[in-house]
This record gives structure tokens, sequence and C-alpha cells, in this order.
């Protein structure tokens, strides 16, 4: 921290759809990226470890667990340095699958936020594969012999610097009436971190270049 400050980032991987390997290759180098460039917390897109547009392959047991698998990965090549990542990725309880932001830092899963509002609307159809979460989820998910995500709607606490604390909020969470930011706000957090992505439609890049071209 320096005069009360700390440098956050947003990184937007270049992924491959349902290739958790590759996107896990891409999520650690950005993380060291970003901290030799002395950023404290990164944000990663929503479901950034197996792409956003995996459609039916949601509701695969082979995609949810190289997708734990390669979190894994992440957290133990990363685990010297001292940055924290939220990383978005679907977790899988009680016959319920959850789109949601896991956040580890130096080697340790800290928790894990999932998303309360599910578009299903236009070309969203999250409906289909992934379940809102109600503010009562908690949920331990095991993710190998050694680590497990704690799952619940929570702010999370820096110990080395009380006064930062964050929640987290996913996508559509954003637009509704009364988002997850409110409750987390008056919860105590200073910084909501909100993991967004976008589907497939034709296009949707032209659009989104233009937008960027326009607004800088």
């Amino acid at each position: 921290m320096k005069d009360g400050f700390i440098k956050i980032a947003c990184a937007t991987p270049d992924l491959k759809v349902a290739d958790c390997p590759y996107n896990a290759d891409r999520i650690i180098e950005l993380i060291t990226e970003a901290y030799k460039k002395g950023v404290k917390m990164i944000c990663f897109p929503e479901l950034s470890l197996t792409g956003y547009s995996c459609g039916d392959l949601f509701l695969q047991d082979a995609l949810l667990s190289a997708a734990k698998q390669e979190l894994v990965r992440i957290i133990r090549e990363t685990e010297t340095l001292d940055i924290v990542a939220i990383i978005g990725m679907p977790l899988a309880v009680c016959g319920k699958l959850y789109n949601c932001g896991v956040v580890v830092n130096k080697g340790k899963v800290v928790g894990a936020a999932a998303k309360k509002n599910i578009p299903n609307y236009s070309e969203f159809y999250e409906v289909r594969h992934f379940t809102a979460a109600a503010d009562v989820l908690c949920a331990d998910v095991p993710l190998d012999e050694e680590y497990a995500v704690h799952l619940e709607d929570t702010v999370f606490v820096c110990k080395e610097l009380p006064d930062l604390t964050f929640g987290i909020e996913i996508c559509e969470d954003m637009w509704v009436c009364s988002p997850p930011a409110e409750k987390l706000a008056a919860s105590g957090a200073v910084v909501i971190f909100n993991l967004s992505a976008s589907d497939e439609v034709i296009g949707k890049g032209q659009s989104a270049r233009r937008h960027r071209d326009r607004h800088g």
C-alpha cells in the first residue's frame, strides 16, 4: 500500500472454450505479470477457467473436474506471489451448478461467492445450466485431497490491511433492482468486484470493438 492506495487490475485472458489447462496457463501468466507490476488484487471474468460459452458441456463431469484440477494448479504455481486473484469457474454443490468467483492468495483458497441472478433472456440462457445462489448458500466444495473451496455470501477482509474489505458479485447481479453489492457494502465492503463475460453471438465482437473505440 502507498499513501492508502493499492493497485488493482482487471484481466481478460485469451481463452479456448472448455480447454481448462490452456486457460489456466493464461491466467497464471497474467497473475505473474500483474504481480511484477505491483498489482495487489486481480480480477478475471466469470467462468474464465472454462470459457463462458461452453453450453451443455457445463453439464459434463469431465469439464467440472478439469476446472477444479486447474484451479489447484493455479494456486500452487502462484503460491509465492503476494497477490489476491479472483477467478471465475463453475462449482457443483449437491447436484446443482453455480457460477462462482473463487478468491485465491499465496497458495490458499480464501473463499468463493456464487452468482445470485441468472439471466434467461435474448441470447442468454444460463438457467439451462446454472442455479441462482440463495443468501443462505454455504458449502465446502473439495477440489482434491488437499484443497477445498468454501462457498458463502460474505465480505472478504485482508488480514494485513484490515481496512481493505471487498465483496463479489457476478455480471447480471449488477443489473437487478437490488444488487448484492448493496448488502455487501452495508456489511462493510469498500470494494466490489464484478466478474462479467458475454456469450457467442454473431457480430458481438465487432460491436464490442466499436464500443471500445468510441469510449476508450
